[in-house]
């Protein structure tokens, strides 16, 4: 399944998802979870580390975002 999928990182945990930050090992977890449809406990891990998901979708469907 081809997935697109929006999100946001809060920069105070962006030091979490570099090579050698406090948790190396969240990178491979947040690409497994961006590439399935996340569920709400998903949403609840990632919220955890300061990313919130804006929006996801298959590829061939259209995703409208407003930003305020």
């Amino acid at each position: 399944m081809s997935m697109r999928t929006i999100i946001e990182i809060n920069h105070d945990y962006l030091h979490e998802l570099v090579p050698g930050g406090f948790r190396e090992d969240l990178m491979p977890t947040l690409l497994y979870r961006l590439r399935n449809p996340i569920s709400e406990a998903d949403k609840q891990l990632l919220a955890a580390y300061g990313i919130r998901l804006l929006g996801q979708r298959h590829h061939s469907d259209t995703l409208q975002l407003e930003v305020k």
